[in-house]
C-alpha cells in the first residue's frame, strides 16, 4: 500500500520547506519502501508527498505524485480493483495511458468526471489531487474507510495524511490529547466511527465522503450513504445466486497482483469462505496465515481451520502467541496505530501479520463479514425485535427457541423487546434499577470531568424502519467496523503488507441490505445467505458450524494469573494517574475484583491497559527509533523494578 501526506496554505503566510516535507512523508516509510515522491507547487504553499508500496506496475512508471498534463497532480493510497475496466472506456473518449497503474486510470476519470468519478470506483482508497490551474485540492476516502485520511485544517493551513505522525511531524500541530474522545472511548468502546480523534484538532475524513479545498474555503460532501438503501420484503433462492457471483466476482477482483498473495485463515466462516474461492479462483494451493492459543478450546479454532486447509491443500504458515510478550508487545503495537483499541484481537493481527511478512505483500482477509451479515449472537435480539414489528409472532417463538442457548437465556432478548415495545417503561426501569444496583462501569468510577461528558451522537442507520437493518448499519458506520478496518490497515502497514477485504466490495453491501433481513439471520442461523451460498465450496463442519469466535484471546486469564503485575504497573505506576481520568482508589477496586474472579471485567481492563500504553507513547509518534526500542523503552510493564 503506501502512505500519502499534503500541505497547502490558503493565505500564504506559512509556507513549506523540502526537508519538512521529507520528514513529515518518511514518518511513514514502513507504509511504502519501494520508493518516494514530492512535489512543491505555487511558491511552497502547496506539496504533496508519497511513500510507495509497489503492487501493480512495478516500474517507475508508476511514481507519485503522478501528474496528467501538468494540471492535475495526485498523491494516492489504495486500489482500485476495476481500473481495468474504467481505463478501457476512457480509452474510448480519447485518453492516453502511459503506465499500467490504476493511479493514472484516477487521475483521467477525475478529469472527466469530476466528483462523479467516485461512484465508478469498486475499491479502497485515500486520495488527493490537486488542479494547479484552479487552484482546489480535492481529497477523498473510500465508501467504508478501508483506507485512513486524517487532517490539520485551522483555516490558514490544510494539513493531510495516511498516519497521524505525518501532521505532528509538520511541527506545526501540538501534540494535546483531545479529552472528549477519550471519554467517548472509555464510555463506549467508540474509537474509529466518530470525526474526532485522540489528538486535539486532528480530524479523520469520515468514509463515503470527499473534500474541496481553495483559498477561502474546506467543502466537504457524502457521496454514499448505506443507510440510503431501503431492503425489500422478500429473500429469494436467486437472491443466493446472486450473493454467491458478487462474492466471487469481489474475492477475484481483489486477488490482481504483481506481487505474491495469500489468505488469512482462522477457520471461522468469513475467512474459510474467502480462501476457498481465492483457491478454486487461482487453481492452486494457497499461502494461509492463522494464528492459534494453547490456552484450550474456548481460544482454540484449528480443528476448523484443519478442515478447510485440508480440503484445499493450503500451504499453512501458524503461529502461537504468548501471553509473556503482551506487555513487551503493545507499546509497538500502539505506536502503529496512534490511538487506543477497540479489541483485543490486534495482538494475535500483529503476529499474523509479521508472519505474512516473510512471504507475501498482499493478504485477502474476512473483515467486515460479520458486521454485514450480521455474526455476532449479539445481533440475534434484534431479529426478534424485527420480528415482532412486523407481526411475525409464529416465526417469533420459533426462533426464540432455536436461539435460546446463544441469548443466555434470553434475558438480552428479553430486554430488547421490552425496549421496543414499551419505551418509557424500559427507560424507567433501567434508571431504578441502575439506582439500585449501578453498573461497575458508572461514572463513580470516572473522574468529574469524563463521567459528565456526553457522548457525541451517531445518527447512522437512523433513517432505517429494519431493526436488524438499522443496527448492522450502526455496526459498518460507527460501532465495530470503522476500528477493525483501521487495525487492518495500520498492523499490515506496520509490516508493509496490503491486507484486501473482499466482504466490503460496495456492490456486495449494497446488495445485501437491499434484501430483507431474512437473507441475514433466519432460522435460530447468523449469515444464513453467505452459509447457502458456500454449499459444495465449504466443508459442512464449518458451513454449518454455530459457534463463534471472534479472534479470541485468552486475557481474562492472563490478567489473573500471569500479567497480574505487568497490568498494576501499567494502571497504576504509569501515565494514566496522572491524567485525572479515573478514581484510581475505584480503578484498584475494579482490578482486585477481577483479579479475584468476582466479575469479569476484562474488555473493560483492555480499554484502561489501551488507553495508558497510548497515553505513554503518544509523545513518541514521530520518532522512528521510539518503535525499534519500544519494548525495552517500556520495560516497566514486565513487572519488573
Amino acid at each position: 500500500m503506501c502512505g500519502i501526506v499534503g500541505f497547502i496554505s490558503r493565505t500564504g503566510r506559512y509556507r513549506i520547506d523540502t526537508p519538512t516535507m521529507v520528514r513529515m512523508r518518511d514518518s511513514m516509510i514502513h507504509r511504502g519502501p519501494d520508493d518516494a515522491g514530492l512535489q512543491i507547487f505555487d511558491e511552497s504553499c502547496v506539496a504533496l508527498g508519497h511513500r510507495r508500496l509497489s503492487i501493480l506496475d512495478l516500474s517507475a512508471a508508476g511514481h507519485q505524485p503522478m501528474s496528467y498534463h501538468e494540471r492535475y497532480w495526485i498523491t494516492y493510497n489504495g486500489e482500485v480493483y476495476n481500473y481495468q475496466e474504467i481505463r478501457k472506456e476512457l480509452e474510448s473518449k480519447g485518453y492516453t495511458f502511459r503506465s499500467e497503474t490504476d493511479t493514472e486510470v484516477i487521475l483521467a476519470a477525475y478529469v472527466e468526471w469530476g466528483a462523479g468519478c467516485l461512484s465508478r470506483f469498486n475499491g479502497m482508497w485515500a486520495f488527493a489531487i490537486w488542479d494547479a490551474q484552479e487552484k482546489i485540492l480535492f481529497c477523498s476516502r473510500d465508501r467504508f474507510g478501508i483506507k485512513p485520511f486524517y487532517y490539520y485544517d485551522d483555516g490558514e493551513r490544510f494539513i493531510f495524511a495516511s498516519e497521524i505522525r505525518a501532521i505532528l511531524a509538520s511541527g506545526d500541530v501540538a501534540i494535546e490529547h483531545d479529552r472528549g474522545a477519550i471519554a467517548e472511548y472509555l464510555k463506549t468502546g467508540i474509537v474509529d466511527g466518530i470525526e474526532q480523534t485522540f489528538f486535539h484538532d486532528i480530524k479523520r475524513l469520515k468514509p463515503g465522503r470527499y473534500l474541496k479545498i481553495n483559498r477561502t474555503s474546506t467543502q466537504q460532501h457524502v457521496y454514499w450513504q448505506l443507510s440510503s438503501i431501503i431492503p425489500k420484503d422478500t429473500f429469494t433462492e436467486q437472491d443466493i445466486e446472486q450473493f454467491r457471483d458478487l462474492f466471487h466476482d469481489s474475492v477475484r477482483l481483489r486477488m490482481i497482483s504483481d506481487v505474491p498473495l495469500g489468505t488469512c485463515l482462522s477457520g471461522g466462516l468469513d475467512s474459510s469462505s474467502i480462501f476457498s474461492v481465492a483457491t478454486r479462483l487461482s487453481g492452486r494451493p494457497l499461502n494461509t496465515f492463522s494464528a492459534f492459543f494453547d490456552e484450550g478450546s474456548e481460544y482454540d479454532e484449528r480443528e476448523f481451520f484443519e478442515c478447510v486447509a485440508d480440503k484445499y491443500n493450503a500451504h499453512q504458515h501458524i503461529v502461537n502467541p504468548k501471553g509473556d510478550s503482551l506487555f513487551d508487545l503493545l507499546p509497538k503495537i500502539f505506536w502503529h496505530l496512534e490511538e487506543p483499541s477497540k479489541a483485543l484481537g490486534v495482538f494475535p493481527q500483529w503476529h499474523v501479520m509479521e508472519l505474512a511478512n516473510k512471504e507475501v505483500t498482499v493478504l485477502l482477509d474476512g473483515q467486515g463479514g460479520d458486521e454485514v451479515l450480521g455474526g455476532y449472537d449479539t445481533y440475534f435480539p434484534f431479529r426478534l425485535q424485527e420480528l415482532v414489528r412486523r407481526k411475525s409472532l409464529l416465526t417469533y417463538w420459533q426462533e426464540k427457541r432455536l436461539t435460546q442457548e446463544r441469548l443466555a437465556q434470553s434475558q438480552i432478548e428479553v430486554s430488547n423487546i421490552l425496549r421496543m415495545l414499551f419505551p418509557r417503561v424500559y427507560a424507567l426501569g433501567g434508571k431504578l434499577k441502575r439506582a439500585l444496583k449501578p453498573h461497575p462501569l458508572q461514572p463513580r468510577l470516572f473522574s468529574e470531568d469524563i463521567a459528565n461528558y456526553l457522548p457525541y451522537r451517531h445518527e447512522s442507520g437512523d433513517k432505517q424502519k429494519d431493526v436488524l437493518n438499522k443496527e448492522l448499519i450502526n455496526a459498518v458506520e460507527c460501532n465495530m467496523l470503522p476500528a477493525l478496518l483501521k487495525y487492518e490497515d495500520k498492523i499490515g502497514m506496520a509490516f508493509s503488507i496490503e491486507a484486501r477485504v473482499p466482504f466490503m466490495d460496495h456492490r456486495l453491501v449494497e446488495f445485501v441490505f437491499s434484501l430483507s433481513s431474512d437473507a441475514k439471520m433466519c432460522g435460530g442461523w447468523s449469515k444464513l445467505i453467505l452459509r447457502k451460498a458456500m454449499e459444495d465450496i465449504l466443508p459442512k463442519k464449518v458451513q454449518w458450524r454455530k459457534d463463534k469466535k471472534g479472534f479470541p484471546t485468552p486475557a481474562r486469564e492472563w490478567f489473573r494469573g500471569k500479567l497480574r503485575n505487568s497490568l498494576e504497573a501499567v494502571l497504576f505506576d504509569g501515565e494514566l494517574r496522572k491524567c485525572n481520568l479515573f478514581n484510581m482508589s475505584e480503578l484498584r477496586k475494579h482490578i482486585n475484583a477481577h483479579i479475584g474472579g468476582d466479575m469479569d471485567l476484562t474488555w473493560g481492563i483492555w480499554r484502561w491497559v489501551s488507553l495508558a500504553i497510548w497515553m505513554e507513547i503518544s509523545q513518541h509518534l514521530v520518532d522512528r527509533s521510539y518503535a525499534q526500542k519500544a519494548e525495552s523503552k517500556l520495560s516497566l510493564y514486565n513487572g519488573n523494578p
